[in-house]
């Protein structure tokens, strides 16, 4: 079936039944019903919806019902195709509808497994490098075998815009020899994480690419460190839009315009999860709270009690009552929240 990409509630719309006597009905079970999108003019309106399921013995008849609905009645889908294995014939097995949206809670870049492309945005940087390497530094935080190493090198030339030589690495989601799409949802996921081991206090350069977000010029304060941090970002403005790669860069001003001597940085663990707690952090996840950063702003959703923020070099902020829900406007940065015993690390943008 091909829906406009606008109406992501299209299955109230949709109902595919099957009957054995031709006279009753009754809905396919265990139907996979999957997004896809075209890999060339991209998924701006129109998009694919695979109906996918295996079908009981005695099958006579297959009935599609595309149901009106008054208050969008410009909502036009188009029925494309009907396939069917016939008994004696090829058996059912599922097929992946090409370009694929990837649910974002089910993939990951953890660069164990070659499911992702890497490309260093900036084809003039002849000494600044990226390679997959083996961890450097396993801890509790990040205990993986695999990382992508970026070494930013002030060395390279300056070649235009105004912003050094552009440096950064594009992190694609793969599926085959095409980036794969990936859609920013309030239910599969809106917090972007990333796992970073960086001695140097930066701020980071952050984009996403293809598709329709618009996360673009980004700039995330972040404080060095010997180990290695979970960093969360908060994708709620972006809910409903797509993505193919994840842009880095160690840099704000994505060249090395603030660089002096070569720098060293890890990326490992990219994931989209719909839970805004850093999962890398020791006992960070409070079964009677929650707390998330958006831009200007720490959001919290907990019972009644008392909540202390800190900056990550530990001054304390400030301490807060907390009883249901609490907006605290604050600068961006990277903060700690301590609610009773449990610590999480906050990125407000």
């Amino acid at each position: 079936v091909l829906v406009p990409n606008d109406r992501m509630d299209f299955d109230q719309f949709i109902k595919i039944e099957y009957s054995t006597d031709e006279l009753n009905y009754q809905e396919v079970p265990d139907m996979k019903v999957e997004k896809s999108y075209d890999a060339v003019l991209g998924n701006n309106y129109w998009i694919d919806v695979w109906y996918q399921g295996a079908l009981p013995e005695g099958v006579k008849e297959i009935k599609v019902t595309m149901v009106a609905n008054e208050e969008v009645a410009n909502w036009i889908p188009c029925y494309r195709r009907t396939e069917i294995f016939y008994e004696g014939g090829d058996s059912y097995e599922y097929v992946k509808p090409p370009y694929l949206m990837i649910v974002p809670t089910e993939f990951s870049v953890d660069f164990e497994t070659e499911n992702y492309s890497i490309d260093m945005a900036g084809s003039q940087n002849a000494s600044s490098t990226i390679e997959v390497v083996d961890n450097p530094k396993k801890d509790a935080v990040n205990g993986s075998d695999k990382v992508l190493k970026i070494v930013q090198d002030p060395t390279d030339p300056n070649w235009g815009w105004d912003n050094a030589d552009w440096f950064g690495v594009a992190i694609g989601l793969l599926s085959g020899e095409e980036e794969q799409l990936t859609e920013i949802t309030e239910t599969d996921g809106r917090y972007l994480h990333f796992s970073i081991l960086r001695n140097e206090n930066s701020v980071f350069g952050m984009e996403t690419w293809g598709g329709t977000c618009s996360y673009k010029n980004q700039e995330i304060p972040f404080t060095g460190s010997e180990n290695w941090q979970e960093v969360v970002i908060d994708l709620e403005e972006y809910i409903g839009s797509t993505f193919k790669q994840f842009y880095f860069s160690p840099n704000e001003k994505f060249g090395t315009d603030n660089v002096s001597v070569a720098e060293t940085t890890y990326l490992d663990n990219i994931y989209i999860s719909d839970v805004a707690t850093s999962s890398g952090i020791a006992d960070n996840v409070v079964s009677t709270s929650k707390v998330w950063g958006g831009k200007g702003a720490l959001y919290v959703e907990g019972e009644a009690g008392e909540m202390s923020v800190y900056s990550v070099s530990g001054m304390e902020i400030g301490k807060y009552a907390l009883n249901g829900f609490l907006q605290i406007d604050i600068e961006r940065g990277i903060y700690l929240v301590k609610i009773g015993d449990t610590m999480s690390k906050i990125v407000v943008y």
